[in-house]
């Protein structure tokens, strides 16, 4: 271990260890070496005033009627709060009592429902699924992918899917699709090709559909939105 000048540094410690390497610690030219203050206390900056804008009469008054009304206005805010949770709990009821779907935008719906799935024993386990569902294409030829995930703890068996529409105005490849088991945290990718019949006929929904031979109900359902067709070239 030797301290000295090394090169262009003045400042500099190299040392050998046992494997035989070679250790370079140099000292940076702006050190300071005096060490630092012994004065402790608080900073200075302390002192200096904050630049806190002047009460206005608005906010004075404001406030001035926040504390006249405190309680009142605490009571309305809890009164909202549980209206919003019985609504959340109504519409949640009627998703799973009626199965009830829920639109999304045109050709883009992101849907992910809470259900309560029947397993082999007698006791039902909670589990979740996501639906994202894409349509792409100017048309009449559209393909719609279908991104399924399982987002519970438990596989699902024996689930299908089931494709509701018009016939006069779209054909569908596969109206009903066999899927496989359900792993929790994988992304599953479907893709259905689907053909506009009569284009001037305007647009209209295709009813995606999830059962299993273990529920009464669907196990989630979602109104796709077709986008408008183009005109096919003859």
């Amino acid at each position: 271990m030797t301290f000295g000048k090394f090169g262009r540094e003045e400042n500099t410690l190299v040392s050998i260890t046992r494997t035989g390497g070679l250790d370079v610690k140099i000292l940076p030219r702006t050190a300071k070496l005096d060490g630092g203050s012994s004065v402790t206390g608080p900073p200075p900056e302390q002192d200096i005033p904050l630049d806190i804008p002047k009460r206005t009469a608005v906010y004075i008054q404001q406030t001035e009627r926040e504390k006249a009304n405190a309680v009142d206005m605490h009571t309305t805010f809890q009164q909202e709060l549980v209206k919003l949770r019985l609504a959340t709990a109504k519409a949640y009821m009627k998703v799973m009592t009626d199965g009830q779907p829920c639109e999304g935008k045109t050709g883009v719906l992101l849907l992910l429902l809470l259900f309560q799935g029947a397993t082999s024993t007698s006791t039902a386990s909670s589990a979740s699924l996501s639906l994202n569902a894409t349509v792409s294409g100017l048309g009449p030829a559209f393909k719609l992918t279908l991104e399924l995930c399982n987002n519970g703890s438990q596989p699902i068996l024996g689930a299908a899917l089931v494709l509701l529409y018009n016939r006069q105005m779209y054909s569908a490849q596969h109206d009903q699709r066999q899927l496989p088991v359900l792993l929790p945290a994988l992304q599953y990718h479907f893709d259905i090709r689907i053909r506009c019949l009569d284009p001037e006929a305007g647009v209209d929904v295709v009813k995606i559909l999830m059962h299993s031979s273990k529920s009464p109900v669907p196990l989630l359902s979602a109104l796709v939105k077709m986008p408008f067709s183009e005109f096919e070239e003859e």
